[in-house]
């Protein structure tokens, strides 16, 4: 099915403002297009309009410019406090294998020292490599991010990539291991009292983004604390 002018120039202002997941829902609602196709045109329709309307993008809040004394006072958890929640994934990666199909999961958290969220600062103590200048966040609902994990991780796939899920398999995964990684995010950031937003870049991030990526930054204030829950899905053939 093909976008009316008007329709696509709504998805246009949804990625220009940095709302991808609203775009992807809007896109599939649309179309009836599944998941991985929704993304797919979602992806390609955000690098075009970075190359050809570079000025519609909001400029980064993100300087290149960090603070090393900040940088020295956020303390990354350490692994006994991670390893729970990392099993689970470590047990979904192996559940979601399949053919031309692999996803990487991985979360990371630390202490802040204050209440506030130093983004930049944090990240590039998580993930060294990352490019927090070059992002942009957005929040959003819990409900939004919690289905927008849902169906990436339940995701079907197609004749030329996907899990290939048995009944059993599927079973495993929507009743025992993703109530369990709820569970275990919530144990390490209560997710009632979390601002939740979206990261926009995989740029230093593990894994190799063919398919689709998501990043969160689950911040809890009272407690002073962030979680980066993030999923790369690649192609393996």
């Amino acid at each position: 099915m093909n976008l009316s002018t008007n329709q696509l120039a709504a998805i246009d202002e949804q990625l220009c403002n940095g709302n991808i997941i609203a775009a992807v829902t809007e896109y599939r609602r649309l179309t009836d297009a599944q998941l991985g196709d929704a993304k797919k045109f979602i992806d390609g329709r955000l690098d075009q309009l970075r190359r050809e309307q570079p000025l519609r993008f909001a400029v980064t809040a993100f300087s290149p410019t960090l603070a090393p004394q900040l940088m020295q006072q956020i303390k990354p958890l350490d692994e006994h406090a991670l390893f729970p929640i990392r099993s689970t994934m470590e047990q979904m990666e192996q559940l979601l294998y399949g053919y031309n199909y692999a996803v990487t999961l991985s979360v990371n958290a630390a202490a802040l020292p204050t209440s506030d969220l130093p983004i930049r600062e944090l990240m590039s103590v998580l993930y060294p490599k990352s490019t927090p200048y070059n992002a942009t966040t957005l929040p959003v609902r819990f409900e939004e991010f919690v289905n927008d994990v849902t169906e990436c991780l339940t995701y079907d796939g197609n004749l030329s990539a996907g899990p290939q899920f048995t009944h059993e398999r599927k079973e495993n995964l929507t009743n025992a291991l993703l109530p369990r990684y709820w569970q275990q995010l919530n144990d390490l950031s209560p997710l009632d009292s979390c601002s939740i937003l979206t990261y926009s870049s995989d740029v230093g991030l593990p894994g190799y983004y063919v398919f689709w990526f998501f990043a969160y930054l689950i911040h809890a204030p009272l407690t002073k604390r962030c979680g980066v829950p993030r999923d790369i899905t690649e192609s393996c053939g």
